[in-house]
């Protein structure tokens, strides 16, 4: 819930995001390092990659909404967001400033080659679902398969769900809302719900 997220935010000493080396394929170095980055000043050795969905300290928020440098290098890299951000951090050397992990947002990638991650269709929208999202079971390593580093919390939130599936979302906001011991009650889904039948009930007397 979005209370529990600024209690946790507030009081965590770290950026949640991976600035800390990776092996040459999880990076993809070879695959995705362009020339240009050597004439804004980066180096291979600060290169590096992580998950598109981050939080990151006040501090480091500054520096990366005010370079106005290293982000010229980026232009030409394929995916860049994956990269700017985490390299830019350790460019700074402040890679030990972060979590070390990419586990924000909890996402399932078929593999590290895959475009992109696994979709959520309507049919699959189950409380035991969103049971397994909140405390999934990881029996591999890599890319996005790490909790955030935060205490408590493997992920805040997670993707990726398709448009098709956000009425079953809707239906289930309460349980979505819902932390252990605090129930979240008065979906205010239920009342709109409620009035749509009510005006296709209406619209259907009218023909």
């Amino acid at each position: 819930t979005l209370p529990k997220w600024r209690y946790h935010l507030l009081n965590f000493d770290k950026s949640i995001v991976n600035a800390c080396p990776l092996s040459l394929n999880e990076s993809e170095l070879e695959t995705r390092w362009k020339p240009e980055l050597f004439d804004v000043g980066m180096k291979k050795e600060y290169w590096r990659k992580s998950a598109t969905w981050f939080a990151l300290l006040r501090k480091h928020a500054e520096l990366f909404i005010n370079d106005t440098t290293i982000e010229k290098g980026f232009e030409n890299v394929p995916i860049c967001d994956e990269h700017y951000l985490p390299s830019l951090l350790a460019y700074h050397h402040l890679d030990n400033e972060t979590t070390c992990s990419d586990g924000f947002v909890h996402v399932v990638w078929y593999s590290q080659l895959a475009a992109h991650p696994l979709l959520h269709g309507p049919e699959e929208i189950s409380p035991l679902l969103f049971e397994r999202l909140r405390h999934p079971l990881y029996d591999k390593v890599g890319f996005g398969t790490k909790c955030s580093g935060v205490p408590g919390v493997c992920h805040f939130t997670a993707r990726k769900f398709g448009y098709s599936s956000k009425f079953e979302l809707l239906d289930h906001t309460d349980l979505i809302l819902s932390e252990e011991g605090y129930p979240y009650t008065g979906n205010p889904w239920d009342h709109h719900k409620e009035s749509l039948r009510y005006d296709i009930i209406k619209s259907d007397n009218n023909i």
